[in-house]
C-alpha cells in the first residue's frame, strides 16, 4: 500500500473518511491525496449563466479548503497530505486521477453534502464502487478507525479475477491479522 487517494466534497462526512484514511496511512506509511473535482455551470435554455464569482476565484477557493483540509490532518495525524483538483463529473474524474496518482486504495465517506443522499449511500460512492478496479473503503458516517478484526468480502463471483482480488484481501489481512470473510 503506497498511496491512498480520498476524494472530497468538505463535507462532516468526507472529513471524516479522510481521518480515517489519514489513520490506515500511518500504519501502513502510504501517502495520502486528498481530491476535489467540480464542475462548471452550463448555461440554462435562454443560454444564461450567473456567475457569482471567476471560475479561477472559485478553484482558488477550491484549494484553500483543501489546504485547509491537509493542514488540519498534518496537525491531528502528522501526515502532509497532496491534494488536487480539477474540473468535471466527479466519478470519472475520481477514477482519472486513482490512475494518475497511482492510488492502491480509496477512502470515501458513503454520504455525499447534499440532503437526499443523507438517505442513501451516496450516489458518487455508489458510482465509484461500481467503476473503480481499485479496492475502496466506504466509511460510513461517524465511524471511527480499528484495525479491522474481520473482513468481509462481498461478490457475486462474476467477474471477479480471484488471484488479484484476493492478492489485495490478503495484503490487507496479513496487514491487521485479520480474517476474510466471503459474502455471496
Amino acid at each position: 500500500m503506497k498511496t491512498i487517494l480520498v476524494p472530497t466534497d468538505f463535507s462532516d462526512d468526507a472529513n471524516n473518511a479522510a481521518d480515517y484514511a489519514a489513520q490506515f496511512g500511518k500504519l501502513t506509511n502510504s501517502k495520502l491525496v486528498l481530491f476535489h473535482a467540480y464542475q462548471v455551470p452550463v448555461p440554462s435554455p435562454d443560454g444564461q449563466i450567473v456567475l457569482i464569482v471567476s471560475l479561477e476565484d472559485f478553484e482558488k477557493e477550491i484549494n484553500k479548503q483543501l489546504e485547509k483540509e491537509a493542514k488540519r490532518l498534518h496537525q491531528k495525524w502528522g501526515i502532509e497530505p497532496k491534494y488536487i483538483n480539477t474540473v468535471g463529473y466527479t466519478i470519472e474524474e475520481i477514477l482519472r486521477i486513482t490512475d494518475e496518482v497511482k492510488a492502491d486504495l480509496i477512502v470515501m465517506g458513503t454520504h455525499g453534502s447534499n440532503k437526499i443522499e443523507e438517505l442513501f449511500l451516496g450516489s458518487n460512492t455508489t458510482g465509484v464502487i461500481h467503476k473503480s478496479k481499485k479496492p475502496i473503503l466506504a466509511i460510513p458516517r461517524k465511524a471511527k478507525f480499528s484495525k479491522p478484526e474481520k473482513i468481509v468480502f462481498a461478490c457475486d463471483f462474476q467477474e471477479v479475477s480471484s488471484e488479484k482480488v484476493f492478492g489485495i484481501l490478503n495484503e490487507f489481512a496479513n496487514l491487521f491479522k485479520s480474517e476474510i470473510l466471503v459474502l455471496n
